[in-house]
């Protein structure tokens, strides 16, 4: 029974939120198939937003 209020978040280290532009249908395509897989669009775009950092990490020094 849904009595309108929040349930408790889990307790977890927070994040600041990012904004990015993404065409609707790349985005709509990703969703659909993060849901196939059982998995994540945020932590798919984490993944390969650290798989670039590593990759040119050099760049950084």
């Amino acid at each position: 029974m849904n009595t309108g209020t929040l349930e408790p978040m889990p307790n977890k280290p927070r994040t600041k939120i990012r904004g990015v532009r993404v065409p609707d249908e790349l985005w709509e395509d990703a969703q659909k198939i993060a849901k196939a897989r059982g998995e994540d669009v945020s932590a798919e775009i984490r993944a390969g937003l650290e798989r670039y950092v590593k990759r040119n990490r050099n760049l950084l020094d």
